[in-house]
């Protein structure tokens, strides 16, 4: 199997904002009762400042990621991992809030389907917006890590080596050998889908774009052409999990050109 091109990635932790604890929050509230605020207002200036502890994963590079030199045209690259959602250690209760993407890609710049490249009458929702039959995007997944055993540490195990490619499409065990599983989309483990739609490119295009997408907690996200509405997936966000980013390409001639990932998870503490 051929590895996609790429440059080294790169990081940027040492520009990233400070980070607070669940013992950071919870610290910062009782200050702001001590000053007698009623507790509604004390909680929405901590959500105004988003003083919540974060989980953050982010990579810069030149990532090349063509269907055509894997196995049934299928590439599937795991680019980003972000760190651990935080536990708490003092009895806090912690729930993720919501799960913030920003890709900034294009594709091969030619090829798709009759209409992907320019807007067709309004009528027609099935191109607006230049998304329709795209074939590279991009696939969030959650990856809780497997327990640990008398006769199988966390230590024993291989380190999980970004990036990471396994095709013809990830399943729920291929990251076991690095101590994860992907967490599936159903209630039910008998169905085998563990990927969440984030975002796909702009359809034969080869100027590059930058998408946010942001998924909430309870929100009813808004239908928009490209973009995936992350059902349920913050609710099935737990602590300890991570969330991994992975760029997709399908069918011959189709290449996912990515230059930025990043993924946020807000955690709020009770």
């Amino acid at each position: 199997m051929d590895l996609p091109q790429q440059d080294p990635p790169t990081t940027t932790s040492t520009s990233s904002p400070y980070n607070p604890t669940p013992a950071d929050t919870l610290l910062v509230r009782s200050y702001l009762s001590r000053l007698n605020l009623p507790t509604e207002l004390a909680l929405a200036i901590i959500d105004f400042a988003q003083y919540y502890p974060l989980a953050r994963g982010h990579t810069l590079g030149n990532f090349t990621i063509a269907a055509s030199t894997h196995r049934l045209n299928s590439a599937a690259l795991l680019l980003v991992v972000s760190d651990p959602i935080p536990s708490g250690t003092k009895g806090e209760r912690l729930k993720p809030r919501s799960v913030k993407f920003k890709l900034r890609s294009h594709d091969q710049g030619w090829g798709g389907e009759r209409g992907c490249r320019g807007r067709v009458p309004s009528h027609s929702f099935h191109y607006i917006g230049t998304y329709s039959g795209s074939y590279t995007w991009f696939e969030a997944c959650i990856l809780r890590p497997l327990p640990t055993t008398s006769t199988s540490t966390s230590t024993s195990r291989p380190a999980l080596t970004l990036p990471y490619t396994f095709n013809p499409y990830p399943t729920a065990v291929c990251l076991r050998p690095v101590g994860f599983d992907l967490v599936h989309c159903s209630a039910s483990s008998r169905e085998t889908a563990v990927m969440w739609h984030i975002q796909s490119n702009v359809c034969a295009s080869s100027e590059e774009k930058v998408h946010e997408v942001e998924w909430r907690r309870g929100a009813v996200q808004e239908i928009e052409p490209g973009k995936g509405i992350g059902k349920d997936f913050v609710e099935k966000l737990r602590p300890g999990d991570r969330v991994g980013v992975w760029a997709r390409a399908l069918y011959p001639g189709w290449v996912n050109h990515v230059k930025e990932v990043g993924v946020e998870i807000v955690v709020e503490v009770d």
